[in-house]
């Protein structure tokens, strides 16, 4: 499923309450994949994992085998010697969620940082974790950004290799109506700009 909606909407809150409910009807484990920034690339992520409740791989913890349970790595982090000890084929009947995943996907083929070392075993690992995912009974693979478009959606296709599938596309239209938006400058800021700021203010109005 390709989540698509404008610029400045809570995106994480609609895909969220989409898995919520479908968790419900079928438990699966999450692996959330944020595209990754310099910084604050950890807040970021975090933030992404606590909305659907499970750990950003920094703060994982493991299971009785040594497995890890289901936490969200950035894509440069999807091989085996990373601190996610990412193993594709530990996935099959899961739900698999990439934010950002135009970002994502441009960091993953262009970018010239930790993935670049690793890029062919990431690529790799990338596929097969599409194929298990796709080609399970359960299976499920979210792609959610502002800007997601037809490329993305096909590039994932074509991971899938022999697994077909229906993309599901959701597109959200609503854009907020902002209201007033007053400039003032250093110069002519005065009484005038700070009147309307405390009159905003006992008012409830948003500043």
């Amino acid at each position: 499923m390709a989540s698509l909606t404008a610029n400045l909407l809570n995106l994480l809150t609609l895909l969220g309450q989409i898995v919520e409910g479908l968790q419900m009807l079928q438990p699966n484990d999450i692996l959330a994949i944020p595209h990754f920034n310099y910084h604050p690339s950890f807040q970021l992520g975090e933030a992404l994992c606590n909305r659907f409740g499970i750990n950003y791989v920094t703060e994982v913890r493991t299971n009785e085998t040594g497995t890890l349970l289901e936490y969200g790595v950035c894509v440069d982090s999807l091989h085996q010697e990373s601190q996610a000890r990412f193993n594709p084929n530990d996935w099959a009947n899961d739900v698999i969620i990439i934010d950002e995943c135009d970002q994502v996907f441009w960091h993953l083929l262009n970018s010239g940082t930790e993935v670049q070392k690793r890029r062919v075993s990431v690529l790799k690992n990338l596929k097969q974790l599409v194929q298990n995912v796709l080609g399970s009974s359960h299976g499920k693979i979210y792609l959610s950004s502002a800007d997601v478009s037809d490329t993305d959606v096909k590039y994932v296709l074509s991971l899938a290799g022999e697994y077909r599938v229906n993309p599901f596309v959701i597109v959200n239209n609503y854009r907020h109506v902002a209201g007033n938006c007053y400039n003032y400058s250093f110069v002519t800021m005065g009484y005038s700009c700070f009147n309307q700021l405390a009159t905003a203010l006992t008012s409830n109005l948003s500043i």
